[in-house]
């Protein structure tokens, strides 16, 4: 099956809102949210992706509860961690074959300025040595 469409994960927030108008331009967009699938469940997501089959994944789900985040670190971590490396994997076998991954299925996440301790003059480079204030990062 060719890979058709865009998942957007935690289409009812405020990113996921924000988002849709201008992902449905690259194709059919599929709006996921909590009650669609719970990231933090791994066979889950893999699922849904394997599914729909897309083009496009785009994260915008994200356990934000900073304090709770504090008490729930292994929540957090399958919510913020786990749940995009998955997304990231499950992505592979989607793209097409003539073209160079990166081109064809694109993984894309959203990172505010209180995951970092220091905010740099210049936007952070993908490859960036992750440096959280907290453990919900």
């Amino acid at each position: 099956m060719a890979a058709d469409g865009v998942v957007l994960f935690g289409a009812d927030g405020q990113l996921g809102h924000a988002l849709q108008a201008e992902l449905a331009l690259l194709g059919r967009l599929i709006p996921l949210t909590l009650s669609d699938v719970d990231i933090a469940d791994a066979q889950a997501l893999r699922a849904i992706i394997r599914q729909h089959a897309p083009r496009y994944i785009v994260n915008a789900a994200a356990y934000t509860a900073v304090d709770k985040a504090e008490q729930e670190p292994s929540m957090a971590h399958a919510i913020n961690a786990t749940a995009p490396a998955i997304m990231a994997e499950e992505a592979k076998p989607l793209a097409r074959p003539w073209f160079i991954t990166l081109l064809t299925m694109c993984l894309m996440g959203v990172q505010t300025s209180l995951t970092k301790k220091a905010m740099p003059p210049t936007p952070y480079l993908c490859m960036a040595v992750p440096s959280a204030m907290a453990i919900w990062r």
